[in-house]
């Protein structure tokens, strides 16, 4: 069923740069959640969001945010004035100003006007409650990224735009910062572009996955949906994983460890910092799901489910072949040896035990 037009971000772009990079996209997404664009280094997705945003002036086509025209064949909405915060991967705050000051400098040009001490939610969403009097050079990576994001929706824009927000930061660091971005995109209503090539980020935080390629939408769809129908293996990507829905059931504070009931079953993971009933996504990395033909016995592994194998993905020039099984509905990639793929004559529609490492889950 098609969407009323005015809960849709309807674009139709075309750019074309002499030969060198062509751009011919159509997209329809929520005006909710998170949309995460992904693909290959120069596949499309900064010119895509700079295009949105007015920034590509040579590229001709449609932009439509809810009910507003941002472009169209005969008129294009200055940059100014479209209703948008662009987050960079460098976060660019006003060095000689207080973390307080950059955020009242984004007030102050905000169309939604109001103070500071009405934003102490967001404020706190973001736990920059404590960095309010330091500078940008007193910050760390993360903290001037936290910080540059609460700057971008304090001017209450109808779209926000993230350009690899995480890419500059070490693992460590955007560890860090993920977890305020999910709680962002949960608990605001302000809708979210977020171009990213890393398969943690899109299952983390996504709603739904643009997959692009040479400028041209490949497919879309849940980040599942696009893992099973796009091979991404190339190392830029990060991690092959799959994504899980689910909901904080119990807090197993004697062994540091939190209950998250899915579709599938119950999965244990490491503390999640999370209230009971909150929902939650988690990123299982294919390379820490182990298969066996019969039930574990007397294994570390807590996490075990039973499923049947839909799809199997092996190349001979790599030692490593990829297997989806569904588990009640969920797909669930695992990444093994050809060797043991050989070894356990595994094959599509054969019934297999999963078994999920609880310290490599993350929420």
């Amino acid at each position: 069923m098609r969407m009323n037009h005015e809960s849709l971000l309807d674009v139709a772009l075309k750019l074309d740069r002499a030969g060198h990079f062509a751009l011919d996209v159509s997209i329809q997404t929520p005006l909710a959640g998170v949309t995460v664009l992904m693909g290959a280094s120069g596949s499309g997705k900064t010119t895509l969001l700079r295009s949105i945003a007015g920034l590509e002036k040579a590229a001709c086509g449609h932009i439509q945010v809810g009910d507003v025209c941002w472009q169209s064949s005969t008129y294009s909405l200055p940059v100014h004035k479209r209703s948008l915060a662009y987050v960079f991967q460098e976060p660019s705050l006003f060095p000689h100003l207080t973390v307080k000051q950059n955020l009242e400098f984004a007030l102050i040009r905000s169309v939604a006007k109001s103070s500071l001490d009405e934003q102490v939610h967001l404020i706190g969403l973001l736990g920059i409650e404590g960095l309010l009097e330091r500078r940008p050079e007193q910050l760390s990576g993360g903290e001037r990224q936290r910080v540059a994001i609460a700057r971008a929706i304090f001017r209450k824009p109808a779209l926000l735009m993230m350009d690899e927000p995480l890419a500059a930061l070490d693992t460590q660091r955007k560890q860090e910062v993920l977890p305020y971005i999910e709680a962002l995109a949960r608990e605001t209503d302000i809708p979210i572009l977020y171009v990213t090539h890393s398969i943690e980020e899109a299952a983390r935080i996504s709603d739904r996955v643009v997959y692009l390629q040479d400028g041209r939408v490949q497919t879309q769809g849940h980040i599942n949906e696009v893992l099973e129908r796009v091979n991404i293996t190339a190392p830029e990507f990060g991690r092959l994983g799959s994504a899980v829905s689910g909901s904080v059931s119990e807090q197993l504070e004697q062994w540091k460890l939190c209950r998250v009931t899915t579709t599938f079953g119950d999965v244990l993971i490491p503390n999640c910092n999370r209230l009971v009933g909150e929902p939650t996504k988690l990123f299982i990395q294919a390379n820490q799901v182990s298969l066996s033909l019969s039930q574990p016995v007397d294994s570390t592994l807590l996490n075990n489910y039973v499923g049947h194998i839909t799809k199997i993905t092996s190349a001979s020039e790599s030692a490593l072949a990829t297997i989806q099984v569904n588990l009640k509905g969920v797909l669930i990639l695992a990444q093994i040896t050809q060797m043991s793929l050989h070894a356990l004559q595994l094959e599509t529609g054969l019934q297999v035990w999963v078994s999920i490492k609880s310290a490599a889950l993350m929420s």
